[in-house]
């Protein structure tokens, strides 16, 4: 699956969201609103707030080395933005990318070129 992402005609930012999502197990809008701030490096872990989470507490993802590696790729593309995934459009002020446009506009032609997205809730 991994290979046909990194195959795709989707950009950069999309194909790591789709990795992150396989190696991380998240839903996808526990991603799409992850913020940099919830990460450490360091400790190799991310904390997602009660505020984003369905059982409402707070959730901490163990993050692997794969992980890491696309994060720090990640980070140099989106880095000075408060979100991994923001918004082209929201310059002046950051939002995360909406659902409507990373399914409609991203994921979809990842899934016409044959990758199943089975179970993502998208």
């Amino acid at each position: 699956m991994l290979s046909k992402i990194k195959q795709s005609n989707s950009s950069k930012v999309i194909k790591l969201y789709i990795e992150l999502l396989a190696l991380l197990f998240v839903r996808p809008s526990e991603l799409r609103l992850a913020k940099w701030s919830e990460f450490n490096m360091q400790q190799a872990e991310w904390n997602i707030p009660v505020e984003r989470m369905k059982m409402a507490a707070p959730h901490w993802v163990h993050l692997s080395v794969q992980a890491i590696t696309i994060l720090k790729e990640l980070r140099l593309l989106t880095g000075l933005t408060p979100y991994l995934f923001n918004s082209p459009d929201s310059t002046k002020n950051p939002q995360p990318i909406s659902e409507l446009v990373l399914e409609n506009y991203y994921i979809n032609p990842v899934i016409k070129i044959g990758i199943l997205y089975m179970g993502l809730g998208l």
